[in-house]
């Protein structure tokens, strides 16, 4: 969709369409478009303007296609906070010579610049059946880091 940010005199904000919890104006203001300060930079504060919305936006999208076909029927339940910057997924899993399902939850954290989680934020909790198996899925779950989340889920798990 479309969103408009109208500034004022002064970079007021007069008016916006972002989404609430996606761009922290005031924020942003204050850093960039401080008037008593020098280096006032509309240019630099537009940047993280679009940063900020672009990667919620690509969250939000990445969140949508774990519905779609090929993952949701292995997952259970996804939490998010509003700004999509903490996410848990629950996964049921099953071992190929096993039929027992098992449940995995995977917590990303993300920067609310960013559209791939925080380096090291990564924490995966299981069952004590899959406990033995943690670290192995750890080293799985790196892909998140690189990929979107339905394409690093279904590397990761593929021949889990």
């Amino acid at each position: 969709g479309q969103y408009n940010l109208h500034l004022g005199n002064r970079y007021e904000v007069l008016s916006h369409t972002l989404p609430k919890n996606a761009v922290p104006l005031r924020d942003l203001m204050a850093t960039h478009l401080d008037i008593r300060k020098e280096g006032d930079d509309l240019k630099t504060f537009l940047r993280a303007v679009f940063r900020h919305l672009k990667s919620y936006l690509s969250r939000e999208s990445q969140i949508a296609e774990l519905s779609h076909e090929g993952l949701s029927e292995y997952i259970s339940d996804v939490k998010k906070t509003n700004n999509l910057t903490d996410l848990t997924i629950t996964l049921k899993v099953t071992e190929q010579d096993n039929d027992t399902a098992a449940e995995i939850e995977i917590r990303l954290n993300y920067e609310p610049d960013k559209d791939r989680p925080k380096p090291g934020s990564l924490q995966i909790n299981v069952s004590e059946m899959w406990e033995e198996s943690l670290d192995n899925l750890v080293t799985q779950c790196d892909a998140l880091y690189t990929s979107r989340l339905k394409e690093g889920l279904l590397a990761a798990f593929a021949d889990a």
